[in-house]
C-alpha cells in the first residue's frame, strides 16, 4: 500500500513538473515579443528625441562601414558619448538576439508555437526592424528637425543682432563669445573660438552670412553634421563657398517656419 501510495505523489509530482515546464514554454513568445517590441521602440524613440541617440547611431554605423556618400561623418561620430554607443549596441543585440530567438521557437521549438499567432506576431516584429533600418537615416533627421524647431525661440534671439548688424572685424559679442571674421576685407564669416550654448543643447562652432544677409549656424556638439539657418524671403538653402573659401554642396534642407531651415551639406 506504502509502495502505491509513493508512487502516485511521484506521478503527481511527475506531471505537476511537466505541466510547470509547459506553461513557462507557452510564456515564452509572449515575453520575447515584449522585449524584442520595447528594445524597438526604446530606440526609435531615442534617435527622435535625443540628440545623443542620433550621434550614437552614427557613431556605429561610421565605425561598422566607411560611408562613400558621407552621411556619417568620423568627426561628428567622435561626439558621442562611448557610454550612449554601448547601450545602442546593447539595445541593438537584445533585440536581434530576442527576434532570433523567436524564429527559432517557430522553426524547431515545441509545437504549440507554431500556430498562426506566433507566425503572426513574428513576422510583425521582423517587419517592424525592417522598416526601421531602412528608414532610420529619416527618422534621424526628423529628429533633427523636432529639436531644432524646440531651440528656434532661442536661436532667433541670438541671431537678431547679426541679421541686423554684422561684424566687419574681428570682436566678441554675446552670446557668441570672441570670434574672428573671415575673410579680412568683406567678412562673411564668424570663426568663433568657443562652441557657445545658444539653446539647451544647441551650440555652433561657426557662422555665415549668404548673399542676402542670411544667417547660417554651423552646429557643434551632438548636433555636429547640420546647419541651422535662417533667410529672408525669396531666399532658400542653396550651396555656397565658406569664408574660408571652403564649398559647401547642398545635401537637403528643411524648412521650420519664420524663415528658418535645418540644411545638410556635403
Amino acid at each position: 500500500m506504502y509502495a502505491i501510495q509513493n508512487n502516485t505523489q511521484e506521478s503527481r509530482s511527475k506531471r505537476e513538473t511537466a505541466t510547470r515546464e509547459r506553461s513557462w514554454l507557452a510564456a515564452g513568445p509572449y515575453w520575447l515579443w515584449l522585449v524584442n517590441a520595447m528594445s524597438l521602440l526604446v530606440l526609435g524613440g531615442w534617435i527622435l528625441l535625443e540628440a545623443d541617440g542620433g550621434a550614437s547611431w552614427n557613431a556605429l554605423v561610421a565605425w561598422r562601414m566607411a560611408d562613400p556618400a558621407g552621411e556619417m561623418s568620423h568627426a561628428g561620430a567622435a561626439r558621442a558619448s562611448p557610454n550612449a554607443c554601448f547601450l545602442m549596441a546593447w539595445l541593438l543585440s537584445v533585440g536581434g538576439l530576442s527576434l532570433a530567438i523567436a524564429w527559432g521557437t517557430i522553426l524547431v521549438g515545441p509545437r504549440g508555437y507554431r500556430n498562426l499567432r506566433c507566425w503572426l506576431a513574428t513576422i510583425t516584429l521582423t517587419g517592424a526592424w525592417l522598416g526601421f533600418f531602412v528608414n532610420v537615416q529619416e527618422l534621424v533627421w526628423s529628429g533633427y528637425r523636432y529639436r531644432l524647431q524646440t531651440a528656434l525661440p532661442h536661436c532667433m534671439t541670438a541671431t537678431g543682432r547679426l541679421q541686423a548688424d554684422w561684424p566687419r572685424r574681428d570682436g566678441e559679442r554675446e552670446p557668441w563669445g570672441p570670434y574672428m571674421a573671415y575673410p579680412i576685407a568683406r567678412p562673411t564669416m564668424l570663426m568663433l573660438m568657443t562652441t557657445p550654448e545658444i539653446s539647451p543643447g544647441i551650440r555652433a562652432s561657426s557662422i555665415e552670412r549668404s548673399h542676402a544677409g542670411g544667417v547660417r549656424l554651423e552646429l557643434a556638439g551632438e548636433e555636429q553634421g547640420v546647419w541651422l539657418e535662417w533667410h529672408p524671403p525669396g531666399e532658400l538653402p542653396d550651396s555656397f563657398l565658406g569664408g574660408l573659401e571652403d564649398p559647401h554642396t547642398l545635401r537637403r534642407w528643411s524648412a521650420l517656419g519664420d524663415g528658418w531651415f535645418v540644411v545638410k551639406y556635403q
